[in-house]
């Protein structure tokens, strides 16, 4: 096995040079060549990219590695993983491999040291395969576009070996990026990247053991909700709306509290929430459903269903489910067809909240900037999201929260949220089918 590597470098910077040539010493699986880059910053290293792909890469090249200057194998890199990864990647009709990340979002383990990945900042060391050649080709560049986000964005199939082959090294400045010109800036973010990619395959292992057992369905057919409706007194519209909601399910057990109302509508909201918490508590509520005057069913609901989402929320030990969110995470994984982990969220019209996290909600320090969706994704890991959305939110034309509401805008954000969810989970049902 001889891989083709093509390294880019600028020819005054000699330090960059001497750091990859030393990296690639005795590794004889590797023919390398040194490219010498256009020097136009980010521009200058995109036009590199298509000239290496114009007048290096034959119709024979399956795949080749791309090399910045700044690469540095770690450790873990051995000459069989690097084989076995490639195999695995190609298996699933990768675009690009790659060896570290400095960023990214959501991950999914397709097998042994290879994760699929939505999308990732960092391209020190990529394994780029034949699929996505014509799709550089493509694309446009324009100023102030970054090649990573671009390979990122354009890239259907993103993979990723992990523990990481590759970082990158401290150099104290860039010619691409002008944040990563501090010392310590870069080890930092692949340090960050590395602690959280263990967190999401741990949760994700977690998750799905707890999954493979099954409920008792008795459980699903006994259980009721107390159900806490917020309401403005004066705001009769809405609730007329929200009780026609509930009209005939007879799984909430259906209480409206009357709102706080503050100059800070936001704040009376979470003066509200921590009000209906309090009297929770003093029912010993195991679970409860907070809900706003202006939620919505979608067609999506379904009784038994919703009621069994609970259940394995609870063993999976979430402290909140959301009916539907407008966005406002990274990190997404997948739990089975109508359920996902969020790391935050942004909505909170339809949110069950489980005993276990009351004490968190009261004892959190607020001032009169809180939000509630900010302040649950701040105090709270065990985030889940119903998905498909059961709950949206009705466009009243105002809002007694926020005082720059936009109902096209917020529509628009529960819109895009579901889209991008589907999305995410087509990939992995996708990544399945291969496997």
């Amino acid at each position: 096995m001889c891989i083709s590597v093509y390294i880019i470098n600028l020819s005054f910077r000699k330090d960059r040079l001497i750091n990859v040539l030393k990296e690639f010493e005795g590794k004889d699986e590797f023919q390398v060549e040194i490219i010498s880059a256009f020097h136009d910053g980010a521009k200058g290293l995109w036009r590199t990219i298509n000239m290496i792909i114009d007048e290096k890469i034959d119709n024979s090249i399956e795949y080749f590695i791309l090399c910045e200057d700044d690469h540095i194998f770690t450790d873990s890199y051995s000459i069989d993983l690097l084989k076995k990864s490639i195999e695995t990647a190609k298996e699933n009709f990768a675009d690009i491999l790659l060896g570290g990340v400095s960023s990214f979002k959501s991950i999914y383990p397709v097998k042994d040291s290879v994760y699929w990945i939505n999308s990732f900042t960092g391209l020190q060391f990529c394994v780029i395969f034949r699929p996505m050649l014509e799709r550089i080709r493509r694309f446009y560049f324009t100023e102030g576009n970054d090649t990573d986000i671009i390979f990122s964005d354009i890239s259907s199939k993103k993979f990723l070996i992990f523990p990481f082959v590759s970082v990158q090294k401290e150099f104290g400045y860039s010619d691409i990026t002008q944040n990563n010109t501090s010392l310590g800036v870069v080890n930092s973010l692949f340090d960050a990247s590395s602690t959280l990619i263990y967190s999401l395959i741990n949760r994700h292992d977690f998750y799905r053991n707890v999954l493979n057992s099954k409920i008792d369905n008795s459980s699903v057919e006994e259980m009721l909700i107390p159900t806490y409706i917020v309401n403005l007194k004066k705001r009769k519209d809405r609730l007329c709306h929200i009780l026609n909601e509930f009209k005939n399910k007879i799984e909430f057990q259906v209480e409206v509290i009357e709102a706080i109302e503050n100059r800070i509508g936001a704040l009376g909201l979470w003066l509200t929430i921590r009000a209906i918490i309090e009297k929770a508590k003093y029912n010993d509520d195991d679970v409860i459903l907070i809900c706003e005057d202006d939620h919505v069913f979608t067609e999506n609901y379904d009784r038994k269903l919703f009621i069994y989402n609970i259940l394995n929320a609870y063993r999976l030990g979430a402290d909140i489910i959301c009916g539907g969110i407008a966005g406002g995470f990274d990190h997404v994984i997948i739990l089975n067809n109508n359920m996902v982990w969020v790391d935050t969220f942004l909505s909170t019209q339809f949110t069950v909240i489980f005993k276990k996290f009351f004490d968190q909600i009261l004892e959190m320090p607020f001032n009169e900037n809180v939000m509630a969706d900010r302040a649950f994704s701040e105090i709270s890991t065990n985030i889940m999201v119903m998905s498909p959305f059961i709950s949206i939110q009705k466009n009243f034309g105002y809002s007694d929260i926020d005082f720059e509401y936009d109902s096209n805008h917020i529509q628009n954000l529960f819109r895009n949220s579901f889209m991008t969810l589907n999305s995410l989970e087509l990939a992995i049902k996708d990544l399945e089918l291969d496997e």
